[in-house]
């Protein structure tokens, strides 16, 4: 029966003692076998074997972790891509309602500053995607650069 999850040897050495070491037959008497040496902080040190697959390389092993690498690369970039995605919609969602909603507001026979106001409303949201696409798509401005954008266009707003 496999009982590598059991110790093989356990010492109390002293108090307050945490450490791991892997060890090649320095404290163990077995030859071609590996260790791993784990202390607690009561002061007692475990030795576990290792199973020989996890410290030779098995058959394949390189080339299967390149695979493995590979698929969460792509998986990454598409989930980074995917988010991009998500935000540019949702930002010309916001875009599209905010034309909807002047429309309507035209329509309904608003007064010159209502309409005013959700003209500059509409033009903050362009400008919004606009920063947005250049700090997300094109990586052509930081996120703290963006930022800064966004607030010295609203402070110019306020000037005005």
């Amino acid at each position: 029966m496999d009982q590598m999850h059991k110790p093989t040897q356990v010492q109390l050495i002293s108090s307050c003692f945490t450490s791991i070491e892997f060890s090649s037959t320095k404290l163990v008497k077995e030859q071609n076998k590996q260790s791993i040496i784990m202390g607690d902080d009561a002061g007692t040190y475990h030795v576990f074997k290792v199973p020989s697959n996890l410290f030779k390389k098995q058959e394949r092993e390189d080339e299967i972790m390149k695979q493995f690498w590979e698929r969460e690369t792509r998986r990454y970039m598409f989930r980074e891509s995917r988010i991009k995605e998500l935000k540019d919609a949702k930002a010309k969602e916001e875009l599209k309602a905010a034309e909807k909603e002047l429309m309507k507001g035209q329509e309904e026979g608003k007064t010159d500053e209502e309409i005013l106001k959700e003209e500059n409303d509409l033009e903050e949201a362009y400008n919004n995607i606009l920063i947005t696409i250049k700090e997300t798509e094109l990586n052509l401005i930081t996120h703290d650069e963006a930022e800064k954008i966004r607030k010295d266009i609203k402070e110019a707003k306020k000037g005005d």
